[in-house]
């Protein structure tokens, strides 16, 4: 691999990335609005400290209804906060979404899903990615989680200080995942901040 090898990456993102906005606002396809899927969700559930993933045995709902249910049943509830982080590589950049069910007294169970794509350059472009695949997750499972009383959090892997880069996305992440009906929970917010993104799905990237 050589300069041109790099050169010939940076350009081809560049062309995908200039045509894909970050943030997934919906368009108006025959007089309609519509919010279309832009992600591919493959579902794992991580065993121990480990980064070793197995295949949920179930579709997601059903796994999350009976991992409630057995909590339910040794007399701990369970709360849902979920966060999405990224990394690049060589070629590429993962991203990582991360289902922490925080079990009452007892920890919390992590579920991810991996995605790489072509890499991306642009910095403040990946960090709205994030937010945007965060997004999608909510707005498809919200009504779900609902359902079964489960309220849905999500967490945001940028800093509350401003000197620090990610917080420069902050606003725009925030407002975006309000017109979803969500707050963004950020680092050195709330009891725990926000780890789902910031330590579960880091932790997989």
């Amino acid at each position: 691999m050589n300069k041109e090898y790099f050169a010939n990456l940076r350009k081809a993102s560049a062309r995908i990335y200039d045509e894909i906005p970050s943030l997934n606002w919906g368009e108006m396809i025959e007089g309609k609005y519509v919010m279309s899927n832009r992600y591919d969700f493959k579902w794992r559930f991580a065993s121990g400290h480990t980064k070793s993933l197995t295949p949920l045995p179930t579709d997601l709902k059903m796994y999350i209804e009976n991992f409630k249910s057995e909590s339910e049943l040794a007399g701990r509830s369970v709360s849902v906060s979920v966060g999405t982080d990224s990394q690049n590589h060589l070629a590429y950049t993962r991203f990582v979404t991360a289902i922490c069910l925080q079990v009452e007294r007892n920890g919390i169970h992590v579920i991810v899903s991996r995605m790489d794509i072509p890499k991306i350059y642009d910095y403040r472009y990946r960090l709205l990615k994030e937010t945007d695949i965060s997004a999608e997750f909510a707005r498809n499972y919200k009504e779900f989680f609902k359902s079964i009383g489960m309220p849905l959090e999500i967490h945001g892997d940028y800093n509350s200080m401003t000197n620090h880069k990610s917080n420069g996305v902050v606003t725009e992440a925030s407002n975006y995942l309000k017109t979803h009906g969500f707050n963004l929970v950020i680092k050195n917010q709330g009891i725990n901040g926000s780890f789902a993104a910031s330590y579960a799905a880091d932790h997989f990237c």
